[in-house]
């Protein structure tokens, strides 16, 4: 387990084209081709002068030593049977889904042949199956593992400025997985599993005082999330529409009089234009990185404080069970993980904000009737 930028591609690389030279049959196994094609091309660049043939198509490079490295992604869920390697590296551990029964059950087999060995590198995310095989190499029990941990600090080459920069500027949990290499117990969830399941409760029979609504890209899902005076959900549909007609005229159906905060990012524009000519108190909300960070850790924080009731719908659980972030160019981006689609989260989180925006102390009377005849106030609503 290793933290950013430790290494540990060079470290796989040499390992590798080491054993090639050697004359032995090695193999790569990495989550996605995004991570397999630049290992790839280094590896390709790197033996150079002895490679006798190479084909990235294949993913092959042999050499003149007559050794071989095979290089697989993941994805293709028949990576590496029917061969038989000397050495194995899987790379980027903690983003494979299924590693322990993938190894145990299929690239395990691939080193009977000659005994071989196997490397699994990665930054940990979470808890999962790369940390229980890396207790392995803590245990007695297993005595044919071995495991470390180290840190981005152990590697001399990186700048401590910058390390002490992103340690400012994460959250410590972050930073103790992402540079120090420790996994996190809810694999980089930043809502936590145990916060979700507490705020479950029963969807709301009081009238919505806000509305958040995520509108749906080419794949994606429309979702409208309704929440009550008591940030109880009391609202909740999610549905792909044929047209964009049919989502502007449920929106405009559900949605009505009530305060609303929608996604008017990209194809939401439109939507957006349309919906608020008929629902005077909608107002649109663009999503960035930095903007949608800064809703995303509203709703954490609610779900910290048990200060949002959310009801038992299983692909709003999942949403929010999935949910995690990724760390790149020294910046947190929160984003589906675990699952296909944020929708449901990014329209939970968009009503919470809408609610939080509301102005405290006052008494709210909503009604499609009478909130059309309310006019718009200096800060954007009156009631």
């Amino acid at each position: 387990m290793m933290g950013r930028r430790f290494g540990k591609s060079v470290f796989v690389q040499t390992e590798l084209a080491e054993a090639a030279i050697d004359g032995k049959e090695v193999g790569y196994f990495a989550p996605t081709y995004k991570y397999a094609s630049p290992t790839y091309d280094a590896l390709r660049a790197m033996l150079g002068p002895i490679v006798e043939s190479s084909n990235k198509n294949e993913g092959i490079i042999r050499l003149i030593t007559g050794g071989s490295i095979e290089v697989w992604t993941l994805e293709n869920k028949d990576a590496g049977r029917s061969r038989k390697y000397h050495l194995i590296a899987i790379d980027e551990a903690g983003l494979v889904r299924g590693l322990k029964q993938l190894f145990d059950e299929a690239l395990r087999a691939t080193l009977a042949d000659y005994q071989g060995a196997a490397w699994f590198v990665g930054t940990p995310k979470g808890r999962g199956d790369f940390h229980k095989l890396w207790l392995r190499g803590q245990d007695d029990a297993w005595p044919e593992w071995m495991s470390w941990r180290m840190g981005t600090v152990d590697n001399p080459a990186i700048p401590r400025a910058e390390i002490e920069a992103a340690r400012e500027a994460l959250p410590p949990d972050v930073f103790r997985q992402e540079f120090e290499g420790e996994p996190l117990d809810d694999a980089g969830n930043p809502f936590g599993s145990d916060n979700i399941r507490a705020c479950i409760g029963e969807l709301s029979t009081d009238p919505a005082v806000v509305y958040g609504v995520d509108v749906a890209r080419a794949n994606d899902y429309t979702v409208i999330i309704g929440l009550d005076a008591n940030r109880r959900v009391c609202h909740f549909e999610r549905y792909h529409a044929p047209s964009w007609a049919v989502v502007e005229e449920r929106m405009r159906s559900v949605v009505q009089g009530t305060p609303a905060l929608i996604d008017q990012t990209g194809v939401g524009s439109p939507v957006m234009e349309q919906v608020a000519r008929f629902c005077p108190q909608a107002e649109g909300f663009t999503f960035t990185n930095q903007s949608k960070q800064q809703i995303i850790e509203a709703l954490q924080l609610a779900l910290h404080r048990k200060d949002i009731v959310i009801p038992d719908e299983q692909v709003l659980i999942d949403e929010l069970l999935g949910f995690g972030y990724t760390y790149r160019g020294g910046r947190i981006y929160f984003e589906a993980d675990g699952v296909e689609h944020d929708d449901c989260v990014c329209a939970l989180a968009l009503a919470l904000h809408a609610f939080e925006s509301i102005p405290r102390g006052e008494t709210f009377a909503i009604s499609p009737v009478v909130s059309k005849n309310f006019n718009v106030s200096a800060h954007g609503r009156a009631w």
